[in-house]
This record gives structure tokens, sequence and C-alpha cells, in this order.
């Protein structure tokens, strides 16, 4: 993904003075401040799968990944269409208190055309992983944005924020928010080499989301891997004999498998129903001789905030789950103030 260059504008509102009255005219609303070209009248953005002109300011947008939906609510931008799988559930609280009522457009995986043509929308911002082969239809109803979520890191999805905030002219805000984000995971960072007496944490973690058939491992180029990569929980070096596609992020692994890897830290998301194969594995004694098992070092965490969400306020909220899970410490994740915030 090629790096995104910001620039930020700087902008002076100059009032006209009214001539017959003496008096200043209103003084303008302040706008956003833009990065490059967003706030220009028609602009040209660019997603993953293509550009897309846009012209004014839009409002009616259709998201179809939670964290997109995350991104958007950030910058005060509440979609009116959400692929929410038919269960707002999903969306992390955190989230769901920001947003306003919405039309759920079914399913993330296939989301139904005729609900959101229904709506009108003025942007539809698609993933670019799992809407690839509906992206032509979606462009048929609405300009559209394809973004990368599905199958980003940490790093890479900060610059998905930057672009989905030029598409609804709110970038100005979001690198605000995202100057935010930097401090606090540096609150973060800072918190882990407390715990760890200025070491560093040395011990590896994996991720994993189990159902009753899947042990899914998320590698190092996911998102909560990588996100605690960032803040110096290092990921696990994974080594799986069926791991054939090292770019994918995600892979099965068998309980063999797992006992060879031997995790130092193991953090589970079961997906319903139960019993997953964490709660049948669990049982077995060999993997009571995990060094995760044996330290007390495996905790279960929620599917819809670890696995699902990959938005701003979601890593945040994970990070500080993580640090309060690992080391017993509570980061708070109020925004701190940042220059124009």
């Amino acid at each position: 993904m090629k790096a995104l260059v910001v620039v930020l504008a700087s902008f002076t509102v100059t009032l006209a003075v009214g001539a017959a009255t003496g008096r200043s005219a209103p003084r303008a609303v302040p706008f956003d401040p833009s990065c490059g070209p967003s706030r220009t009248t028609t602009r040209t953005v660019n997603g993953t799968l293509g550009s897309v002109e846009l012209h004014g300011t839009t409002k009616r947008i259709v998201a179809l990944e939670f964290s997109f939906v995350d991104d958007l609510v950030q910058v005060g931008v509440s979609p009116i269409g959400i692929a929410d799988d038919h269960d707002p559930s999903r969306i992390i609280p955190e989230v769901r208190a920001k947003l306003k009522p919405y039309t759920s457009v079914g399913l993330r995986q296939s989301p139904n055309l005729e609900t959101i043509a229904s709506l009108h929308p003025d942007l539809i911002v698609a993933d670019a992983t799992r809407h690839v082969d509906i992206f032509r239809q979606l462009q048929a109803i609405a300009p559209t944005i394809a973004l990368d979520s599905l199958k980003d890191a940490y790093l890479p999805s900060r610059h998905a924020a930057v672009v989905l905030g030029q598409a609804v002219n709110k970038c100005g805000g979001m690198v605000r928010r995202l100057k935010q984000d930097n401090i606090i995971m540096k609150r973060m960072r800072a918190a882990v080499m407390h715990a760890t007496h200025g070491a560093g944490e040395k011990r590896q973690a994996m991720f994993a989301v189990v159902t009753a058939q899947v042990w899914n491992v998320h590698s190092s180029l996911e998102y909560a891997p990588s996100l605690l990569a960032n803040i110096g929980i290092p990921s696990a070096n994974v080594r799986a004999p069926n791991r054939s596609n090292v770019e994918n992020p995600y892979f099965v692994m068998s309980e063999e498998d797992l006992l060879n890897n031997n995790p130092d830290i193991l953090l589970v998301a079961q997906s319903p129903p139960l019993p997953t194969l964490f709660g049948l594995w669990s049982k077995d004694p060999l993997f009571q001789t995990l060094t995760a098992a044996r330290l007390k070092r495996i905790y279960v965490v929620n599917q819809n905030l670890w696995s699902r969400s990959r938005g701003l306020e979601a890593g945040e909220t994970i990070c500080e789950q993580a640090v309060h899970l690992l080391y017993g410490i509570y980061v708070p994740i109020t925004l701190p103030h940042v220059n124009g915030s």
C-alpha cells in the first residue's frame, strides 16, 4: 500500500466589512481543515480498488464493515446504513453509543443490494477483500470506495481512516483523531515498559478465534496481533505445517500445531455456539502442558471487539484490556487534547 502523505493546510477567514452599516459581517463557520485537495467541491479520493470522484460533502453513507463505522463516528459521521450481520450487538458499545438510528443492510460478507439502493446513499464504503466481487454492483448504486479492513494490520488501518476522512470531508478531524490515538498508544507502551521494569515484554502472545470446528490463528499481519506489537507485546512467531500462504493473516491450527508452538500468552475469542475447540482441548492433559496454561496466561476475550471491529476506538479498547489483563494496570483511553481538537 502506498504511503499517504498528509498535508495540513492553513486557512485564514477574512471578514468582509459592510460599507453601508459599518459593521462586520457574521463570522464564517469554521470548517474542517483539509488534507490536500479533499475540501474542494469536486475531489478524487483514492481507494484500494480504484479512485472515486465525489462532489460536495457526503451525508448519506452506507458502511459495510465495522471498522469504517468506528472511524466515521470518531469525526461525528453516523452512517444511515450498516452491514451489521443483522445483529446490532456486534457493534462494540463504545461505537454504538455514538450512532444515530440506522438501517441494517444485512451481512458484511453479502450485504443486501436492494436495501442499500433503497437508502439512496451518496457514498458506499466497502471492504476491498470482502466486496471485490460486488464492487461494480455497488458502484452502480452510488459512488463507492473500497478500503482495506478484513485483512489489514493496525498501521495500514490508519491509512484507511485518513482516506475515509477525505471521502466525508472530515480529513482534518480524522488527522486530529489519529494524533489522539498516537498519544493513547504511547501511554499503553509506557505502561508495558513500566510493568516490565524497562526491559520490554519478552513473552510472545498468540491470538486465535475459535469455533466448534476451527482454531483460527491470527498472525502478526492481522489487526489485533499487530496492534499489540505496536504497544510492545510481541506476536508469537507461528509455525504450522499447513500454512501455505504466509501473506494470509489467518490460518487454521490443529491441537498438535498449538502444542508445538507453545505460546507464552494465549488470547482466545470464542465464536458461538459453545462448546468450541477451546472448551474441548482445554480438557486434554496435554493442553495443560502449554506454557500459557501452566502459568495461567490464557485469557478469553470478546470476539466482537478483538476480531470484528478493527477501528480506532476498538484498537484503543483492545490495548486497554490487554494491559489490564497482562499487568493489572488500567490505562484510561480518555481522549487527550491536541491542537485543533
